[in-house]
């Protein structure tokens, strides 16, 4: 997929753009992912670094090692993360899907550390949804 793509952090305070080329979209079941961004698995759209640009409240990133190889910058007033850098993928930028305007558009091709996929996540379909929260 290629294009120009837009996002923000959930206070709108930071706001970035892609332009180019989006290299995969993919689920991370990793521990570390899970925990830090409070899910059973996480959602990224991954691009040449080159391609990722905040656009504004540059000042507003705060940055967390993840890991000794893994960062994640979000934003300080609302706590929502932006992107991601790891040191074993230099030339690319991790971008949650959560993130983007018109998440939709981006369908996770690949599963990554699989070996840590909570066991139910494979059977979320099979039970029951609601549209709009919880039924009363």
């Amino acid at each position: 997929m290629e294009g120009q793509f837009s996002g923000t952090c959930h206070c709108g305070r930071v706001a970035f753009t892609i332009n180019g080329k989006v290299l995969n979209v993919v689920n991370c079941h990793c521990s570390i992912c899970r925990r830090a961004n409070g899910g059973a698995f996480s959602s990224f759209v991954v691009v040449p670094e080159e391609a990722f640009e905040v656009v504004k409240g540059q000042d507003l990133l705060t940055r967390y090692a993840m890991s000794d190889k893994g960062e994640k910058h979000f934003c300080r007033v609302c706590g929502a993360p932006v992107f991601n850098r790891n040191k074993l993928y230099p030339k690319v930028t991790v971008v949650p899907l959560g993130c983007l305007d018109g998440p939709e558009q981006f369908i996770p091709k690949v599963n990554i550390f699989c070996e840590r996929m909570l066991p139910w996540v494979a059977f979320a379909k099979e039970i029951t949804c609601y549209e709009k929260g919880l039924a009363k």
